[in-house]
C-alpha cells in the first residue's frame, strides 16, 4: 500500500547525544510517568505503539472472550486494523467528522453485544472524547500515537487505557518503542502485564534511531525516496506484524528524545499558531479541523483540508518545490487500500471519511522549519490567496 513520501523525524536529535545520553534507564519512565499521568507501574512498554494496541487487545480478549468486535475509524493507518486482525479480532468501520475528526452519530450503529472495544484516535494531537453511547462497550481505547502530549486528567479517562507511540516521525523519533497506560489495579493490565512477558525482546534500536534522525530534514529524506530500490517513504500493509517488547536500551535514547522535544516545545507552539491562521488567510480556500492546539499540545504534522482538487496539488507542489515535507496523509479508506485483506467488511457509508481522504493535506512541524518559517508561511499564503506555483 503506496501512501505519499513523508519525512522520518518530527524532531531531530543529534548523532552524539543519542550515543552518550547519560539518562539512567529509570529517567524516562518517571518523566513519562508524569508527563502522562499514569502511575510508572501501571505502564508497560512495547517495541512499537501497534505492540502497545496489540497487547491491550489481547488483554481485552481475555476479560470478554464473547466480544470479537473493535470499532475503528474507516480512514486510518492499516497497521492499527493489522494489529485488530492478528489479535484474533473483527475490526469494524465507523465514519468520522471531518471537522472534529470524531466519530460521526452513526456510531451507535455499529455498536452492539459482540463489541470489544472503540478505538479513540488522536489524529493529529486532537483529543477524542469519549463518545456517549446508548450502549456502552467494555472497553474505550485512546490512540495517542499522534498525541504525546496527551495528559490523563479528566474524570472521563479515568479508566481509559491509552498507547503512544515513539516510533518514525512521531515527537519522539526513535523508530522504536510503544506505551501502554492501563488503569491502576484493573484486570486489564494484570492480562497484559501477564501477557507481555511472552512476547520476543527487540533488537537494539539505536542504528535505527540514528538513521531517522539523521535524515530529519524533508529535502535530505525526499532524495532517498526516488531510489525506488531503497522503499524508502512508503507504507504497506504488512501482514503479518511482529509485536516485542521494548529494548532495554532505547530508555536512554528515549530520554535524549525528550529532552530535545522540550527544548523546541516553545517554537513548534509558535509554528503552529501561525498554521492555523492560514485558513483564515486564504478566504476560504483552505480549513484547519479540530480544536486549537497550545503549547501543551502540539502535533508533529498539522493537517489543513482543502476541497479544490486541483488547488490542493498545486498548493502540495508548490511548497514541496521549495521546502519539501508537505503530504497528503492515508490516500483512501482502509479496505480500499492496496494490500488489504480479503474479507474485510466495508460497512457504511463513510462520506465524512470519504471527505477526508480527499481533501487533508499535513505541513510539517519540524525543527529545520523554524530557520525558514517566515518564506515557509509567506509561500503557503500565496498559494492559497492566489493559487501561483
Amino acid at each position: 500500500m503506496g501512501i505519499k513520501k513523508m519525512p522520518p523525524s518530527g524532531n531531530a536529535v543529534g548523532a552524539l547525544e543519542l550515543c552518550f545520553s547519560r539518562a539512567g534507564d529509570g529517567v524516562f519512565p518517571r518523566r513519562f510517568s508524569a508527563a502522562s499521568r499514569f502511575s510508572a507501574q501501571d505502564i508497560l512498554f512495547t517495541g512499537s505503539a501497534t505492540g502497545a494496541m496489540y497487547l491491550a487487545l489481547l488483554g481485552m480478549k481475555r476479560i470478554h472472550a464473547d466480544k470479537p468486535q473493535v470499532v475503528m475509524p474507516a480512514w486510518c493507518c492499516p497497521s492499527v486494523a493489522q494489529a485488530v486482525l492478528q489479535a484474533g479480532l473483527q475490526p469494524v468501520f465507523a465514519d468520522l467528522d471531518p471537522e472534529t475528526f470524531a466519530y460521526t452519530d452513526g456510531l451507535r450503529a455499529s455498536i452492539n453485544d459482540k463489541t470489544l472495544a472503540v478505538l479513540l484516535v488522536h489524529f493529529f494531537g486532537i483529543r477524542v472524547p469519549v463518545p456517549q453511547l446508548p450502549l456502552s462497550p467494555p472497553f474505550f481505547l485512546r490512540d495517542c500515537a499522534q498525541d504525546f502530549m496527551f495528559r490523563r486528567g479528566r474524570e472521563e479517562d479515568a479508566d481509559l487505557p491509552a498507547f503512544y507511540s515513539f516510533g518514525r516521525g512521531k515527537s519522539l523519533n526513535g523508530g522504536h518503542g510503544g506505551a501502554l497506560c492501563l488503569p491502576a489495579g484493573s484486570p486489564l493490565l494484570s492480562a497484559c502485564r501477564e501477557l507481555l512477558d511472552g512476547f520476543p525482546s527487540a533488537g537494539n534500536p539505536l542504528l535505527k534511531a540514528l538513521i531517522l534522525n539523521g535524515l530529519s530534514h524533508p529535502m535530505a529524506f525526499g532524495l532517498l525516496t526516488r531510489l525506488p530500490f531503497l522503499s524508502i517513504g512508503e507504507t504497506r500493509w504488512e501482514d503479518p506484524l511482529r509485536f516485542t517488547r521494548m529494548h532495554p536500551g532505547f530508555l536512554r535514547l528515549a530520554a535524549a528524545l525528550l529532552d530535545a522535544l522540550e527544548r523546541n516545545l516553545h517554537a513548534y507552539a509558535g509554528l503552529v499558531s501561525e498554521y492555523a491562521r492560514l485558513p483564515a488567510l486564504s478566504r476560504g480556500a483552505a480549513r484547519a479541523p479540530g480544536p486549537g492546539y497550545d503549547r501543551g499540545n502540539v502535533p508533529v504534522r498539522y493537517p489543513l483540508l482543502i476541497a479544490d482538487p486541483s488547488l490542493r496539488q498545486r498548493f502540495m507542489a508548490g511548497l514541496n518545490k521549495s521546502f519539501g515535507g508537505v503530504t497528503g496523509q492515508y490516500p483512501d479508506l482502509l479496505t480500499r487500500l492496496s494490500g488489504a485483506p480479503a474479507g474485510l467488511a466495508p460497512g457504511g457509508p463513510h462520506p465524512g471519511c470519504e471527505r477526508i481522504a480527499r481533501e487533508i493535506i499535513t505541513l510539517p512541524v519540524t525543527a529545520w522549519i523554524r530557520n525558514e518559517r517566515a518564506a515557509f508561511l509567506s509561500r503557503a499564503q500565496n498559494l492559497l490567496v492566489g493559487g501561483h506555483v
